[in-house]
This record gives structure tokens, C-alpha cells and sequence, in this order.
């Protein structure tokens, strides 16, 4: 049975292989036309982040207002685009904190699947941190905070713009917090059950000043040293805003081998340069994008000071276009979404989604769209691209609003295919028996199996060539370290004596 098995992992990874191209556009089985455009309010809808689970659904997050109030709204998709009618109601899901108006920022996956949202939530008389947990149905986790819902008061108005879970589960925001007339860095740690970590900064906060009068995080990452960075913008005192970094310690404490005293200001050239989103690489390279008069992308090495190897000086400015979040793929390329604009003496302006690919050195890749650059028209003159992730096959998910007048507006979705290595075509056998995330990782990761029986299970991890590493236990979660084998595409099964039960592909990057 093994070796007929090995035999057919041969054969369809071939098979998929020998149909990859380096074809990109609109993926036309997604909502028949690549695209889908969903609202839940009354009128206005913005849709500011999306993720991809494990088993292929899409959750995308943003603003919805009701009757009431503005609410944090989510939507779940099926692979097709389809609304997912196992989550929430009919695919929906919102959540009002008690009639205030809230603006969602960002969300993320949880390792046991739960959804965390973060952003902003006004209490009567200013803006607090916001949080919310769900279940993986949609309902509100009454385990977290207050029936599923956290807010964090840094003492003025305060948002969060940006949130990641650390891999023992505790919970990272980040934004920015008034003081005065100056804003500052501001983060916050959550434990599992919503309540602030007190071994982190102050009680739970930290807030960090560059020394400006606009000091805004609107993106966080987590090392896998444990270290987290915060990227955003800083004014100088003049009103010329700079890409901010600040580099911290497991305890909140600044990283005093990052930059000065643990903060770095890049000057990208005289104009204003906000920084929307970073991404550390495997390397452990962190790449921060922006807009400053055209896309800003920079890289930095471990210590904070430019990468030279990377565009000009550490720098790439691409212009006429407005960059809002990015991605990179398991190949180490960089996807870039936003917004492009242009003039028509009828409507004015129009608006239409970006999507930008560039190569590891920063130069654009001219194997994608037309020389690295796609846009999408959702037939409105007003369409904007505000978050994207990247599936397990390689396609590319780009979430975002389009705006019919000035009265509506809804959430917008497009799937991109992205001409990647990873389009193999998934084995037709399985039987949804093994869960694996995250997906893509890089080599680490943990399986849940919904097996019947709980003894005699052997997990087999095939690379490309059927090659195996065989580890056999009963715990559960499983956790794996193939963080020393080479990127690419695997598959891991599931069997037991001579019955083989499930494959899943995965991808280390």
C-alpha cells in the first residue's frame, strides 16, 4: 500500500508541475469573474483585511454600518466566493460593543483557528483600543474579555491599526495613542483570555515616542526569535511624516541592537512617506511598505540599517500608485496591493485595485500582469485595495472597498492567479481528516487529526521528489521542526498500519 502510494505522490506532483505557467490575471472561478462584491450595512461597508484558513475559506473584516451604529463586520467566503452559510448568519457576522461605533483594523488567525479582530472603539468621550475573538463559526468567544469583546484605554484617543498572535497564543496589537497634541506608538499584549499581560511594558502598554507630533504603528510582526516590530510613520515637527520602525524585546522593553536605542526613521526622499505594512522574511530581512508619492517599498537587515541589496540604497519607489498592505510569497517575491488612479473629463477621477509584484531585489517582475503591475476594474469609479494574503496554491486574495456614490459602498474581494510553483493540484483522495497550519510556514507547524481512533498512526512528510521523513505519535496537537529542510513544496499523510487515510500539501517558505 505504501509503495503504490509513493507511486501516485510521484505522479501527481508531476502532473501538477507540467501545468504551471507563469499566467496571472483575474482567477475566473472565483465569483465567475474573479471577483465578488458583498455588502452588510445599510450603506457604507469598507472591507480592511482578509485571511485565508487552512481549509481554503476566506474571512475578510472591516466596517459595516447598521441602524445603530458602525459595526465590526465580518464576511466568509468559500473557495468559489460563495458566502460560507455555516458562519455567523447567512456568512455574516458583526459585533457593535454595546451600540458605540468601531472601526476594524486588521484580523488574524489563532493556532486552534479562532479569529481575532482588532481596531478602534469610541466610549462616549474618545477612541480605545478594540478587540474582538470568535469562534470558528462566527460567534463571539464568551472566553475572551467581555463575551468576546476587549477594549484598552491608553488615556486619549486611541487606535489600534494592526494586530498578530505570538505562537504560545497571547495576542499583539498595535496603533497609536494621543498625547496632547502629539500621537506615539502605542501596543498592547493580551493573555488567551483577553485580559492585559502584565510581564509586558507597563501592565500590559507600551507606548514609544520618535520625538515628532505624529507618531502612528499601523503594522506589526512577530520574529521568530519572539522579537516584535512595529512599522508606521513619524513627523518630524514639521509635518513631513517618515517610515517609523521600533524593534522590541519579549517584555516590551525597546531592542537596543536595533537601530538607535531600538527605533530607525528612514527619509525616503523630501515628500511625505507613510508606512502601512511590514513583513519579515525568513532571513529574518524586514520589509516595510508604503506611499510616498508612488509605492515605497525599503528592506532592512537584522540591525535596522538598509539592505544595499535591495532597489536603491535599501529603497524602491514606484510612482502613480498608492500602496496599503503586501504579502510575500513562498518564492521571496513581494505582493504589493493598493489603489491606481486616473482622469476622465466625464466622472473625474477613478479609482481601480493595484496589485504589484517585485522580484527579491526589489525590481518589478515583468513576468506578472504587464511589467509587474495589475489593476482591476469592479465597474465603479471608485475601487480600492486595503489587505491580501496568499492561499496554500499560490493564489493571491485582495480585499478592499468600491464605492458606488457617495451614500454606498461595499466590500470588494478578487482572486489573482499568480503563476506559482505552489498550483499543484490537490490529491483527489482527501478526506479532510488532517487540519495543517500555518499554511505557508516556515517549517514550523502543528496538525490536528478528527481520526476515529487514536493509536497506530504513522505521518509521513513526502518533498517533490517522494523522499519521506517518517515521525509517528499520538499527541495531539502534532507539532513539526522542518525549519533545516529546503523551501518548497511538501505533502504530509496520514496512515495507519497499511491503510493509507489523507494527504495534505504544504508549503515551507
Amino acid at each position: 500500500m505504501k509503495k503504490y502510494f509513493h507511486s501516485l505522490l510521484i505522479i501527481f506532483v508531476l502532473a501538477g508541475l507540467s501545468d504551471i505557467s507563469a499566467q496571472s490575471g483575474l482567477d475566473l472561478t472565483f465569483g465567475g469573474d474573479g471577483k465578488v462584491i458583498k455588502s452588510i450595512g445599510t450603506n457604507f461597508n469598507q472591507a480592511t483585511s482578509v485571511i485565508v484558513q487552512p481549509n481554503g475559506k476566506i474571512i475578510i473584516a472591516g466596517n459595516a454600518q447598521t441602524s445603530l451604529s458602525n459595526d465590526f463586520s465580518l464576511i466568509r467566503l468559500n473557495s468559489d466566493g460563495s458566502l460560507d452559510h455555516d458562519f455567523g448568519i447567512g456568512g455574516v457576522v458583526t459585533a457593535d460593543f454595546s451600540g458605540h461605533i468601531v472601526a476594524a483594523s486588521e484580523l488574524a488567525l489563532q493556532g486552534d483557528g479562532k479569529i481575532v479582530v482588532t481596531g478602534g472603539s469610541y466610549n462616549g468621550i474618545d477612541d480605545d483600543f478594540a478587540l474582538a475573538r470568535y469562534k470558528i463559526n462566527g460567534a463571539l468567544d464568551s472566553s475572551f474579555g467581555a463575551y468576546g469583546l476587549v477594549t484598552t484605554d491608553f488615556g486619549g484617543n486611541d487606535i489600534s491599526a494592526s494586530v498578530a498572535v505570538q505562537p504560545n497564543q497571547k495576542i499583539i496589537t498595535a496603533g497609536y495613542s494621543e498625547r496632547g497634541t502629539d500621537y506615539v506608538f502605542a501596543l498592547a499584549r493580551y493573555n488567551i483570555d483577553g485580559t492585559l499581560d502584565r510581564t509586558f511594558g507597563l501592565d500590559g502598554k507600551v507606548i514609544t515616542d520618535f520625538g515628532g507630533y505624529g507618531d502612528q504603528a499601523r503594522s506589526v510582526a512577530i520574529q521568530s526569535d519572539g522579537k516584535i516590530i512595529a512599522a508606521g510613520y513619524s513627523d518630524n515637527g514639521s509635518f513631513d511624516y517618515f517610515f517609523a520602525l521600533a524593534r522590541y524585546n519579549s517584555d516590551g522593553t525597546l531592542d537596543n541592537s536595533f537601530g538607535t536605542r531600538g527605533k530607525v526613521i528612514t527619509n525616503i526622499r523630501p515628500d511625505i512617506e507613510y508606512a502601512y505594512s511590514v513583513n519579515i522574511q525568513p532571513d529574518g530581512k524586514i520589509i516595510v511598505v508604503g506611499t510616498g508619492g508612488g509605492i515605497v517599498l525599503v528592506r532592512y537587515n537584522q540591525d535596522g540599517a538598509l539592505d544595499n541589496t535591495f532597489g536603491i540604497g535599501g529603497k524602491v519607489i514606484t510612482a502613480n500608485y498608492n500602496a496599503y498592505s503586501s504579502a510575500l510569497q513562498p518564492d521571496g517575491k513581494i505582493i504589493v496591493v493598493g489603489y491606481s488612479s486616473y482622469y476622465n473629463d466625464s466622472s473625474g477621477f477613478n479609482y481601480l485595485f493595484l496589485l504589484a509584484r517585485y522580484n527579491s531585489n526589489g525590481s518589478l517582475d515583468s513576468d506578472f500582469g504587464t511589467d509587474g503591475i495589475l489593476t482591476t476594474d469592479f465597474g465603479t469609479n471608485d475601487a480600492r485595495a486595503y489587505s491580501v494574503a496568499i492561499q496554500p496554491d499560490g493564489k493571491i486574495v485582495v480585499a478592499g472597498t468600491v464605492q458606488f456614490d457617495i451614500y454606498h459602498t461595499s466590500f470588494a474581494v478578487a482572486r489573482y492567479l499568480s503563476g506559482l510553483a505552489s498550483d499543484v493540484i490537490d490529491f483527489p483522495f482527501s478526506n479532510n481528516l488532517l487540519t495543517l497550519y500555518p499554511n505557508p510556514n516556515e517549517g514550523h507547524f502543528s496538525i490536528y487529526s478528527n481520526l476515529p481512533f487514536a493509536s497506530n498512526i504513522t505521518f509521513q512528510i513526502f518533498n517533490s521528489l517522494g523522499q519521506t521523513n517518517t515521525t509517528e505519535t499520538h499527541a495531539q496537537p502534532i507539532h513539526f521542526d522542518l525549519s533545516n529542510q529546503p523551501k518548497g513544496i511538501y505533502f504530509i499523510s496520514i496512515s495507519s498500519g497499511d491503510m493509507f487515510i489523507e494527504t495534505k500539501k504544504f508549503i515551507i517558505y
